[in-house]
């Protein structure tokens, strides 16, 4: 018989049992406690969460948490962006501290590569590295100029320092006579340009500038590739940041003249000179010039044009998010005044980058980011009537003894020369002036990943590139004088709309078999491009309208023209990485491009690649010691290929508008614009490169030597044909090779000295060498360079590097009539420039041009200095060239005694034998042409300047906590602070006019770059 009670009562105390174990595995704690790095600093933005569960909590800016925890043996998992994710159980304890290592796979060696990211140490193409600090450092409001300086073969050159301007970015060398610029890559979408790009959204940027890099690009390679990542949220609180500067601008160096008194006596001196030289002719000064004493300093034109101007710049940015979604949202206003009087730069953008989690295997994304720009600018290049055009020249050129305001003028308020000259008034030539370009665009992309099973990643990826523009230029009737007019008004606007469609889909596959990793990448992409223009104009519109619009004008005058073009790019493509055991590396990528600008039977190009590394510190007979602590070899070879170019070049074309006299009348037909060539196909080039990298003391200080060489052939080129041909443009043929080798050093050396002391010493150095292997022209050289009425020049030949100048070779000056008589200048006299009689034929002319220098350097570099005491840091970055040469065209108005604005080099002027050797005597009669082109105008463009110049102060910890506040940085920063230099023009770094890479290096009095000074503050909330 059973024992019920007894039964009963077991019964109740395995029931009580059950319960105290239940009440004791969900028994709740409260755990605290500090998170601090190795140096005990506490961290905010910790994320903190209970394994498991969506329960967590970040740290605060005193690095404290506190989180509510409960369950079976809760464990705790402690992470940040940078550092080592870390798990902790609570082990029913209620106060954790923990201290954060630095992850360092995660900080140091993630970067981003095509379609993808890899660790440092598996790279085996030349990459280089640029953090978002080192960018933001620059003061200019594009990030194209911010790499200046910052990668071996990379060379970065202002075209202009106007607001907004572009800049010419060139990766190891000019690689072709076509456009010679980078792919733009950003956030996995290509862009044209990054204008509307704000550089504060930036968190990491790649270039790519071997075949072995940029292979899997295809096409777009061949000039290097530019990676761009925007930034992003993370598993973290919210954050709110605000990030301003404000900024003052100047000029940093003016073009040494000679006043008004010194003109008047160089004047007369000069013409005193002139009819001494003719005894049956007596001289009088000009009546203006006859008392220089009364004249004093008269109008500084420089000081006319330019001023002090306005630079600031102001940022929001909210970002945070859980484990499930993150985001990261900002706003841009940025606004820079010229220098120059009449122009300005505006810019805003508003970024949104999302990422959402919908479960382990399913991510959705975003980037989009909405851009608007607005430019005012003045003329600064063009080759007709000066006095209407280029403003800073007619500024430079100008004589001093005209004032800037006449009462006198009865056709305005504008002073206006009456000793001779073909220059403009400046001033009233920026007031008259209204030239504005207004920019929308939005950009961007949606995409979606799927983890289809442990070893696989798919990816689908849509990309917008859309643009907006309309450009509005009003020039008013108006007369100044006999040379600066417009009759009638006029008006044009102009707009530009560009559409860039990118589908971009791609499956990735990452294993590891023991020591073996492989990870490999297949993708698909289409992309489109669609290219429309229209320009109106209409003339007469009535003085009386306060807003000049087409309609207000007569309709009789009216113009109009357009331009629409479209191309589409199909491709496959591939990749795969292989690593054994951290010590061998290899990557081949292939990529097969099909684009619509080649006919039917070239569409289709192949672009492969192969690199190896060898990580040598990993083997394991390598010397177990600080001293070398990596050492890296490299080598890789690749093809890519080109097509930037026009569109539909392979059909012929016939353009409207012609008009033709038929039986004596006036008849409208159509002409043929351009011959087609059905064979163009794939500019290509061959890149092949070495490189070594070693770190020592444990990687205290590292260098890296690499050598490459880039052969383009099948050059897409424009040849000349008769013009009997009737053909108004050059056919496009495959017709040139050239190449570029070359060295790239580095070095980065950084040292933390104690907890409160650490500095860095960091540089580049680069030498390319670039030669013209063939050109398709039957001459063997192709001529450039356009100024006055000058044979061209620059000259790009067969042998020689491209665009090299090509000019008469001045020897000296003439110091006595012996020296005269024994010349080949039977014309001249002593004082006069002595050139080279090259040809040896008895005379001076164009047959006499030689080669006389290039506007490539020798070598670029680059080093920067940081050094941080505490709370205090100070940052100082060089940059420079050296060996090239620039052609000083406005010498040619000023190294002269009249009518134009004189240098004070012409206060040195010859003036008897043995005075000088350089320049030449004052004459107003040059009978000989001393001023042809010659290298009399050519200078040395070396130059060494201190780019950027910061000084900061960031806000303890304690002090943060204080305020309630995650950080505070302040700084005082200078960029273009001092330049050391030869050069006698306002501005060494002298880009590319007009897009005409044949023809660079020449000043024709462009814009010079700003001295700039500033204060601003980074704040996190």
């Amino acid at each position: 018989m059973i024992n019920l009670t007894k039964y009963v009562r077991s019964i109740n105390l395995l029931l009580v049992l059950f319960f105290l174990s239940s009440f004791g595995s969900a028994q709740t704690l409260n755990v605290q406690g500090i998170v601090t790095d190795k140096s005990k600093t506490p961290i905010p933005g910790i994320s903190i969460q209970l394994k498991g569960t969506t329960v967590g909590t970040v740290t605060d800016a005193g690095g404290k948490y506190n989180l509510v925890v409960d369950g079976d043996s809760p464990i705790l998992i402690f992470s940040f962006i940078g550092m080592k994710t870390q798990e902790i159980k609570v082990d029913g304890r209620t106060n954790i501290n923990i201290a954060m290592a630095d992850d360092i796979v995660n900080l140091e060696e993630l970067v981003v590569v095509g379609y993808g990211v890899q660790r440092k140490s598996d790279i085996t193409g030349s990459v280089a590295s640029i953090k978002s600090e080192e960018l933001q450092m620059s003061l200019s409001p594009n990030i194209d100029q911010a790499l200046q300086g910052r990668a071996a073969g990379v060379t970065v050159t202002s075209n202009s320092g106007s607001p907004g301007a572009s800049s010419t970015v060139r990766i190891r060398g000019v690689g072709t006579v076509n456009n010679a610029d980078p792919l733009y890559i950003v956030d996995g979408v290509p862009l044209g340009n990054i204008n509307s790009l704000n550089m504060q959204d930036v968190e990491s940027m790649e270039i790519l500038k071997d075949a072995s890099a940029t292979a899997i690009y295809g096409s777009r390679g061949a000039n290097g590739v530019i990676l761009i990542k925007t930034k992003s949220g993370s598993n973290s609180k919210m954050t709110f940041s605000y990030s301003g500067r404000l900024g003052t601008q100047s000029m940093s160096n003016k073009i040494d003249l000679v006043n008004a008194q010194q003109y008047a006596i160089l004047r007369n001196k000069a013409r005193a000179t002139d009819y001494a030289n003719s005894p049956s002719q007596d001289w009088t000064p000009i009546p203006d010039l006859a008392n220089p004493e009364a004249l004093g300093e008269g109008t500084d034109w420089q000081d006319a044009v330019f001023r002090d101007a306005i630079l600031q710049d102001h940022q929001l940015s909210v970002s945070g998010g859980s484990d499930k979604s993150t985001y990261y949202i900002s706003l841009n206003a940025m606004e820079q005044e010229g220098i120059v009087k009449g122009t300005d730069y505006k810019r805003i953008t508003f970024r949104v980058n999302n990422t959402y989690k919908l479960n382990e295997r399913f991510n959705l994304g975003h980037n989009i980011n909405f851009g608007y720009t607005d430019r005012n600018t003045i003329p600064e290049s063009g080759h007709g009537n000066v006095a209407k055009q280029k403003i800073l020249t007619n500024a430079i050129g100008h004589e001093p003894v005209t004032p800037i305001y006449d009462p006198t003028n009865p056709d305005s308020k504008y002073g206006y020369t009456k000793l001779g000259g073909n220059y403009g008034n400046p001033v009233a030539r920026i007031d008259l002036n209204n030239n504005t370009t207004g920019t929308y665009n939005i950009s961007g992309n949606v995409y979606a990943e799927y983890k289809a099973k442990k070893y696989f990643t798919l990816r689908t990826s849509y990309g917008l590139n859309l643009g907006f523009s309309e450009n509005y230029n009003f020039t008013p009737a108006y007369k100044i004088s006999p040379l600066q007019f417009e009759n009638v008004s006029s008006l044009q606007k102009s707009n530009t709309t560009n559409v860039n469609h990118t589908w971009t889909n791609t499956a990735n596959y990452t294993r590891d078999f023991g020591n073996h990793k492989l990870t490999g990448l297949l993708g698909h992409e289409v992309q489109t491009s669609a290219y429309k223009f229209v320009r109106s104009g209409i003339k007469e519109i009535p003085a009386n309208i306060k807003q000049p619009s087409l309609e207000a004008g007569n309709k009789a005058t009216a113009t109009v023209s357009d331009n629409i073009t479209e191309s589409a790019l199909v491709s496959f493509f591939g990749r795969v990485n292989y690593n054994y055991d951290d010590r061998y590396l290899m990557t081949i990528n292939f990529r097969a491009d099909g684009s619509s600008k080649f006919g039917p039977g070239n569409r289709w190009g192949y672009f492969p690649s192969i690199a190896g590394g060898w990580n040598a510190h990993n083997e394991k007979f390598f010397p177990d010691t600080d001293v070398i602590s990596r050492l890296k070899i490299t080598a890789g070879w690749g093809e890519i290929g080109n097509q930037s170019f026009a569109d539909y070049r392979y059909y012929s074309m016939i353009s409207g508008g012609q008009y033709y006299y038929f039986s004596n009348k006036l008849v409208a037909g159509a002409a043929p614009l351009m011959l087609g060539n059905e064979n163009l196909k794939w500019e290509t080039t061959k890149s092949s490169n070495v490189a070594i990298n070693i770190g020592l003391f444990n990687d205290m200080l590292t260098l890296g030597a690499e050598y490459f060489e880039k052969n383009t052939t099948d050059m897409l080129m424009q040849l000349p044909i008769p013009q009997y041909a009737g053909i108004r443009q050059s056919p496009w043929s495959n017709a040139g090779n050239l190449r570029n080798t070359g060295w790239e050093f580095t070095l980065d050396h950084r040292r933390d000295v104690n907890e409160n002391f650490s500095y860095g010493i960091n540089g580049n150095i680069s030498f390319i060498k670039n030669e013209v292997l063939s050109l398709g022209t039957e001459s063997g050289f192709i001529e450039q360079g356009q100024f006055q009425g000058f044979p061209l020049l620059t000259r790009t030949e067969v042998g020689r590097s491209i665009g090299e100048f090509y000019l008469l070779d001045m020897e000296g000056i003439f110091q006595n009539e012996e020296e005269v008589a024994n010349s080949a200048q039977s014309n001249a006299q002593p004082g006069d420039v002595r050139f080279a009689d090259v040809n040896g034929d008895g005379k001076i002319d164009d047959n006499d041009r030689t080669f006389v220098g290039s506007a490539l350097p020798n070598f670029t570099y680059a080093f920067s200095l940081n050094v941080a005491y505490k709370q205090l840091s100070l940052t100082a970055f060089f940059q420079g060239v050296s060996g090239n040469k620039i052609f000083n065209s406005p010498r040619y108005f000023n190294d002269r005694s009249g009518p134009y604005g004189i240098s004070t080099r012409m206060l040195n002027a010859w003036d008897g034998e043995g005075s000088t050797n350089e320049i030449p005597r004052l004459t107003e009669k040059d009978v000989e042409s001393n001023l042809r082109a010659s290298d009399y105008f050519l200078e040395s463009g070396t130059y060494l300047r201190l780019k950027n110049l910061e000084v900061a102060y960031t806000l303890s910890n304690k002090l943060c906590k204080k305020a309630g506040i995650q950080s505070l940085r302040i700084f005082l920063s200078g960029q273009n602070l001092w330049t050391l230099t030869d050069y006698s023009g306002m501005d060494p770094e002298i880009g590319i006019e007009n897009g005409d890479v044949l023809a660079f290096g020449i000043d024709r009095g462009m814009y010079p770059q700003a001295r700039v000074y500033s204060i601003g503050l980074n704040l996190n909330i």
